[in-house]
């Protein structure tokens, strides 16, 4: 037996079976807590020595610019509910599986934390038959033989540090106990604390993932993603007769072609995140902080949404600035120019531009033509933000505004009270935890593409296959005949993100050239800007009692209260830590220095994938 067996033996283990039945068929599940990890040692070949060695500090990147990287796993371990399994080699885990096989035949679930990772180890040792992933490298699960691998990442979205803590879990993940600059092999022998490094990793997984077991009875009833979590759960709310015309409707909302569908898709657009170029590559001092309070749950209660089809028209005065439409313009600009300290368009949006552009980090600041597709939302903020010569329109096409379902906002709304009202109240913890993961996962709920195309692992590597229209009919008619399980329209995500840049776009104009840095729902500025913020927040007030009287509902919804009593007002500009002294060198590269009263300074740096 070339693995570990820490604790029982297979034939000691009691292996629980799950009969899932479907419409047309009944397959069994291993209801056991399956988890799944590896360690990785990676080292560097420089060229003139083809001899692997560990990473050095004191050499610089232009160095390891020349070296190719390798990685190989040392060890491994698999628990089965709280039963540990180790190996050095991922063969013996071939093996291990096998014998596993042998033991408990019927369809086994594996999670695996950040599977992306571990797949391209696993890939070269398992011939997996079907993977689902929705984007390169990202596979959300993999099945080899009646193994399917599963990532719990995906599932929690928190590192495994994050989980233990935030779900008090009986078990702690042990951070900063491994040396990954260490160079070892599978013949390399590991420490007592190396060992129970690995174990803790694993019993972290499970532990958690007996919570997900509880919740839902069975391991083959948990939902694979996060976003899938609370989709469950506002399915069954939204499945009520009161709902059965909006939901009816939302059906009607799925585009006839794929050419309707790929409009939407052009006009989406994520968060915004951008340092201004004056500011950028210097140390600013006293640099302050606002953020919005949870600002796509915001919009979701205030806004109004598009609830028709869109269709094609003229661009008539009366589709402009008026909030009984949304529109989606296909435009073309004619010599544009910013007239803002800070870029708006992004040139990976442009679907034409001309080669005289110049950008910002990313950001058109000029160009002789540019094409766009964009939402109404977005051309108000195009327009306010760049001049031009003329415009020819493309395409043009509109729908009628209403507001979202009153079940879904007032959803949204108590998960809000919760998240503010339970925080840091023992007894209520798990209530607080969902509440927060919940509100958390709504916008990615509402933004996820459900009709895409095939991600497929080949030889050569990960190939995303282009949705095609027949592809695209198939989906539809599927997707058609879901109406009890519908509840919501990807137009209606698109214009989420859209109404939350507006939003922080009123604060970038109002402060433009001190502001410093911004990302998605928070703005680092210089200067005084209080009037703004307290006008700001004082709309945010009177819309959203406005929309209380709507919904019936106590106001208090929006503005709920902590232990301590203070007040949480959904949606205003919150007033956060403010920075000493603040440096970016772009988008999600920044590095704040924080002083506390005393005098006591301490640093935070982002880095993107760092």
């Amino acid at each position: 037996m070339p693995y570990i067996v820490k604790d029982k033996k297979f034939e000691e283990i009691e292996f629980i079976e799950y009969y899932k039945k479907s419409r047309n068929k009944c397959e069994i599940y291993c209801d056991n807590i399956m988890c799944f990890d590896t360690e990785v040692s990676s080292g560097y070949i420089p060229p003139d020595t083809g001899i692997v060695e560990s990473y050095d500090s004191t050499k610089g990147a232009e160095y390891y610019s020349t070296c190719q990287k390798v990685s190989l796993v040392y060890v491994w371990t698999f628990s089965i509910d709280n039963n540990i399994f180790m190996g050095r080699t991922l063969e013996d885990f071939v093996e291990f599986l096998q014998d596993l096989e042998n033991a408990e035949p019927y369809i086994k679930i594996v999670y695996v934390h950040n599977l992306g990772y571990d797949f391209q180890f696993l890939r070269n040792v398992l011939q997996f038959s079907r993977i689902f992933a929705r984007e390169k490298r990202k596979p959300i699960y993999a099945q080899w033989e009646s193994y399917y691998f599963r990532c719990s990442y995906i599932l929690t979205r928190q590192s495994l540090d994050s989980w233990a803590k935030n779900e008090k879990l009986p078990i702690k993940k042990l951070v900063g106990d491994l040396d990954y600059n260490k160079m070892r092999t599978p013949k390399t022998a590991l420490t007592s604390e190396e060992i129970d490094y690995c174990i803790h990793d694993v019993l972290v997984m499970y532990y958690g993932l007996l919570k997900y077991r509880k919740k839902y009875v069975h391991v083959a009833d948990i939902p694979l993603t996060q976003t899938g979590e609370v989709r469950k759960v506002i399915r069954e709310k939204m499945n009520v007769k009161e709902e059965y015309k909006y939901r009816k409707n939302c059906i009607n909302l799925i585009p006839d072609t794929l050419q309707d569908y790929d409009f939407l898709v052009k006009a989406f657009s994520g968060g915004y995140t951008h340092s201004n170029s004056v500011h950028t590559g210097h140390v600013v001092e006293n640099v302050k902080c606002k953020d919005i309070a949870s600002s796509y749950p915001t919009v979701m209660c205030l806004e109004k949404y598009p609830m028709t089809p869109f269709q094609r028209t003229i661009p008539l005065d009366k589709y402009f600035n008026n909030d009984k439409y949304s529109f989606i313009i296909d435009v073309t600009f004619i010599n544009i120019h910013s007239k803002r300290w800070n870029t708006f368009l992004s040139l990976s949006k442009c679907l034409e531009i001309s080669r005289d552009y110049r950008v910002d980090n990313g950001r058109v600041i000029s160009a002789s033509t540019a094409r766009v597709i964009m939402t109404n939302i977005d051309y108000d903020i195009f327009l306010q933000c760049y001049n031009f010569d003329d415009k020819v329109v493309n395409d043009f096409k509109v729908s009628i505004n209403d507001y979202l379902s009153p079940t879904f906002v007032k959803y949204i709304l108590e998960l809000y009270r919760d998240k503010t009202e339970l925080k840091g109240i023992d007894e209520y913890a798990e209530k607080y935890a969902i509440s927060k993961q919940y509100i958390n996962s709504m916008y990615g709920m509402m933004v996820t593409k459900t009709i895409i195309g095939d991600i497929a692992l080949t030889d050569e590597g990960w190939v995303e296959n282009p949705l095609t229209s027949a592809d695209y009919d198939k989906h539809i008619r599927i997707d058609r005949k879901k109406l009890s399980s519908t509840f919501t329209a990807f137009q209606f995500g698109v214009w989420v993100t859209a109404y939350a840049r507006r939003n922080l776009w009123r604060g970038i104009l109002a402060l433009d050239y001190d502001v410093v840095y911004c990302d998605t729902d928070s703005i680092k500025h210089i200067g005084e800007h209080e009037d703004f913020f307290n006008m700001y927040n004082a709309e945010i007030e009177k819309r959203e009692n406005e929309r209380a009287k709507m919904l019936g509902i106590d106001p208090y919804f929006f503005a709920p209260k902590d232990t301590k009593g203070n007040i949480h007002r959904l949606g205003i500009y919150d007033t956060e830590e403010s920075c000493a002294k603040f440096k970016t060198l772009g988008a999600k590269k920044y590095i704040c220095e924080y002083v506390d009263a005393r005098g006591n300074a301490r640093l935070k740096m982002t880095v993107a994938g760092v």
